[in-house]
């Protein structure tokens, strides 16, 4: 298929996948009780386990997944998929450690209990973090990817910025208008798209080169998992990865927010266990696709076959590797699996976006709005001001538009390295917090001073040498 060959049937799967997200979406919104905060924020805390785990999920996998991680397995191999499966133990943390506590003070926002714990002022700090790291990490990756996705498989056939607007204009409005609880019931919808996309890409890539031939074709430590030096040695991804994976999956609003929302702690550390079982999918789904697009280009250059267009991608070098997904998409799905591929992408967007959005409301509504400026608000300020945050948050998402216009790699490597080097202090000023009494407020507020500026240092530094090896370090 050329390039903007996407036909009738394929655009008419996305168009369906794209309203359907809408109608669901303000289906639910229109159920809302209207002025209710717990409502808007935490969902009633009336959310079973399955909703919990597929919302989870679906809120973990974007459209940095597709590009990033099936790229990263195109270049270095199976690998990066470690991030998938080490994050289990992390859900296991947050199921068994975590949850209990946070359900158990009926907290709104992870940062409340920093506050209770500490004093408000590490609360805001923490807060603060929260929020910069969503529009420079979240926000940024999603958007970044989600229009290279665009740029690559449509061609020149459509206006990119166009089609990102409308991506997340449709987010917005389900967002903005039905809280938590639209847009966990929306995740469960479009996890259902990307599982089933992912799935049948996966049989279609492995039709087209075997595991047997991979072997083969790749080089001999593809399929190593666990390896003694480089860029995923064991000491790295076994006992540092783990510590940033923690905030992630354990204290970030973002993850959390969903075990808030459970009737139960059963169904909070039950919709945990789910999440946790789907995260062994994604290596598959992702990585195997991304290894199949490097071996159909290895293949084309060991025949020298000049009218393959695998011949001229140039899978083996690390800054073409991000193509490997799509690619393979455009060069070797049938149409209708092409058309559902690109809606899972877009619902992988959806889904990303529509939860930092949510999250983002909740910490400035909860923890600025009520926590620093009106302790006494109403309900109905409270959900009108989650309403107004969303907002800001779709208006930030747009001011990322001209930077966008000039992307290169840096920005993209800058957002993914964030995590690195500001949330390990952290997760150590949390993690003391629940386990020694001895803890106080000046050596938190400290911690998360001396931590966030070093942390910056280290990052600026990073970069300002060498941004290749930088990434290469995480």
């Amino acid at each position: 298929a050329a390039m903007s060959n996407l036909d009738a049937l394929d655009w008419t799967i996305v168009i369906v996948c794209l309203i359907g997200s809408l109608v669901v979406g303000l289906c639910v919104a229109a159920r809302n009780e209207r002025n209710s905060s717990s409502s808007y924020f935490v969902g009633g805390r009336s959310m079973g386990w399955h909703l919990v785990g597929a919302s989870m999920f679906a809120s973990n996998i974007g459209t940095e997944h597709f590009v990033g991680q099936a790229g990263s397995a195109a270049a270095g191999g199976l690998a990066v998929g470690l991030y998938e499966w080490l994050s289990v133990y992390n859900i296991l943390l947050l199921a068994f450690v975590f949850a209990p506590l946070y359900l158990n003070l009926d907290l709104t926002t992870v940062s409340q209990y920093v506050g209770d714990r500490y004093d408000q002022r590490c609360r805001i700090g923490v807060t603060l973090i929260c929020l910069v790291a969503y529009v420079t990490t979240k926000i940024s990756a999603t958007l970044m990817t989600g229009v290279f996705l665009v740029k690559v498989i449509y061609g020149g056939e459509v206006n990119v910025y166009l089609v990102s607007v409308v991506l997340v204009l449709i987010t917005a409005c389900y967002t903005i208008a039905g809280g938590l609880k639209a847009v966990m019931v929306t995740d469960a919808v479009q996890l259902i798209i990307f599982m089933a996309g992912g799935l049948m890409g996966l049989q279609v890539a492995l039709s087209r080169v075997s595991i047997a031939q991979m072997e083969v074709l790749l080089p001999d430590d593809f399929f190593h998992v666990v390896r003694s030096k480089g860029e995923y040695s064991w000491t790295g991804m076994f006992l540092g990865q783990p510590i940033t994976s923690c905030w992630y999956w354990c204290i970030d609003q973002f993850i959390s927010q969903r075990v808030l929302s459970a009737r139960s702690l059963a169904h909070g550390q039950s919709g945990c266990l789910l999440a946790g079982c789907m995260k062994f999918l994604p290596p598959f789904m992702l990585c195997f696709p991304g290894m199949v697009a490097r071996a159909l280009f290895e293949r084309c250059r060991q025949m020298n076959d000049t009218s393959n267009p695998w011949c001229a991608t140039n899978l083996d070098e690390p800054r073409y590797a991000n193509l490997a997904y799509p690619l393979l998409v455009i060069y070797e799905f049938p149409s209708g699996l092409r058309g559902l591929i690109v809606a899972a992408m877009f619902m992988a967007m959806l889904s990303s976006l529509s939860s930092v959005y949510n999250s983002s409301a909740t910490l400035l509504t909860i923890d600025l709005y009520q926590g620093l400026y009106k302790p006494d608000a109403t309900e109905a300020e409270l959900v009108s001001w989650g309403r107004a945050s969303a907002l800001l948050m779709t208006a930030l998402t747009f001011c990322w538009f001209p930077v966008l216009n000039g992307q290169n790699g840096l920005i993209y490597l800058f957002g993914q390295n964030v995590m690195s080097h500001l949330f390990p202090t952290l997760v150590v000023v949390f993690i003391l917090g629940i386990t020694s009494s001895s803890a106080n407020t000046q050596g938190a507020l400290a911690g998360v001073a001396v931590g966030t500026v070093l942390g910056l240092a280290q990052l600026v530094a990073c970069l300002a040498s060498d941004a290749g090896r930088c990434s290469a370090s995480f």
